[in-house]
């Protein structure tokens, strides 16, 4: 299994930011080629890094992430971006040379139990509220204990 040990990462992929992508439930890249997408599968961009046009992207935090995620289910990814690196003025999205996915996990359920289990005013409902602590820490729990998956 890959490693999320930001360490061990840099040795294996260069330098590089440990963060997080949700991916479309057809396994492809939601923009440009739509290569297939698999763990451990580097995805390179060639040309120049443009934040939401072109690069491969990624956030900090999974709250963050989720904002950015396809309609079509949400697959949580843990990744690594590497290479070139810019980070979004809001400091929510990151753009890089490449992106590995480390680990996947179907996040549709751990949502779905969250949502029906928390009840947040809006104020808590963002990346430093208590909202998006608890979230990012159900998620983490869930991509370490998971399986590698292709």
């Amino acid at each position: 299994m890959i490693t999320l040990n930001e360490e061990e990462l840099t040795k294996r992929y260069g330098e590089g930011v440990l963060a997080w992508h949700f991916m479309s439930r057809s396994g492809r890249e939601s923009h440009g080629a739509r290569r297939r997408i698999k763990t451990g599968r580097t995805l390179k961009a060639t040309g120049p890094l443009v934040m939401c046009e072109n690069g491969m992207h990624g956030s900090r935090r999974l709250f963050d992430a989720l904002s950015y995620a396809p309609s079509d289910g949400f697959v949580a990814c843990r990744v690594w971006i590497g290479g070139e690196i810019q980070e979004g003025k809001r400091k929510d999205k990151l753009v890089g040379r490449s992106r590995t996915v480390l680990r996947k996990v179907d996040g549709e359920k751990i949502l779905k139990v969250w949502h029906e289990t928390h009840s947040y005013t809006h104020a808590d409902a963002h990346a430093d509220g208590d909202a998006g602590r608890e979230l990012e820490a159900l998620f983490t729990a869930a991509i370490t204990a998971a399986k590698e998956t292709k």
